[in-house]
């Protein structure tokens, strides 16, 4: 799954390691904020919002198989683009 919740400082007392909500890469991790560009405190970007779209420059939908979300951040996308 390429969407992650964040976490809060409190449970790093737990072992996790506290960050924003964000989309990793499903091919290498990369990841990006869900929050608007410039200004965390707007809340989830429109794209993130609405489940289908994939943020400025990445690429990503719905698997057929289980309907999971998918993401590949800018670099991968185009490598993903030359192999086909």
């Amino acid at each position: 799954m390429s969407y992650h919740c964040g976490i809060s400082e409190g449970l790093e007392k737990l072992g996790m390691t506290p960050c924003d909500p964000h989309i990793a890469c499903d091919a290498c991790g990369v990841t990006r904020s869900v929050y608007k560009k410039n200004n965390a405190m707007c809340g989830p970007a429109a794209w993130f919002l609405d489940g289908k779209k994939a943020p400025g420059g990445w690429s990503g939908g719905r698997t057929e198989a289980d309907a999971r979300r998918v993401d590949y951040c800018p670099k991968c996308t185009e490598e993903r683009k030359e192999t086909r």
